[in-house]
């Protein structure tokens, strides 16, 4: 695993285990710990080269199969990258092949910030997005239509069902973006 202090993994677990509540089944309202191989994930996706201070990845992908916390983690994800990962203005886009799919971990996303008292203090919940207004950020769903993403400045994108989409070109539309 990459050590803590060439990693913002310690500070993505800490953000999940303080801010981030479950929202379904027998785990509601229980924050969210990681496991150990999201531990591992996480540790390695957010590794910082130690030369310049920058994220050694820009890509990461996280495959499982159903009902294995794809959107828990990917909401949570969402979350952090809008209010605590240290940007200005920080536009945090989630797209799926479909505009219902993605808008299934913007309501994740929406719901742990509503159940989370300490996380409910730093945005502001809307209908179809959330706000961080200490820092101008947003979190929004996207349509699958990829010619209307090119205008679009992310700095977090959550691509969901990534496998399901026809062509890449919304997958190139936002991270070219960023």
């Amino acid at each position: 695993m990459v050590p803590d202090a060439l990693t913002g993994g310690p500070r993505f677990a800490a953000f999940c285990e303080h801010y981030v509540r479950h929202t379904k089944g027998r785990w509601a309202r229980e924050p969210f710990l990681l496991e150990d191989w999201q531990r591992e994930f996480w540790w390695e996706a957010l590794e910082v080269d130690p030369v310049t201070g920058l994220r050694v990845y820009s890509e990461v992908g996280l495959g499982l199969p159903r009902k294995n916390g794809k959107s828990v983690q990917a909401s949570a994800a969402g979350l952090y990258f809008l209010v605590a990962d240290g940007e200005a203005e920080p536009e945090v886009y989630v797209a799926a092949a479909a505009r219902n799919q993605a808008g299934i971990v913007l309501g994740q996303s929406r719901r742990m910030a509503q159940q989370s008292p300490r996380l409910s203090r730093h945005v502001t919940v809307r209908t179809t997005l959330i706000e961080c207004p200490r820092n101008g950020g947003i979190m929004r769903s996207l349509s699958a239509d990829a010619a209307l993403q090119h205008g679009l400045n992310p700095y977090a994108n959550i691509i969901d069902e990534l496998h399901a989409h026809r062509t890449a070109d919304l997958d190139t539309a936002l991270t070219t973006g960023t």
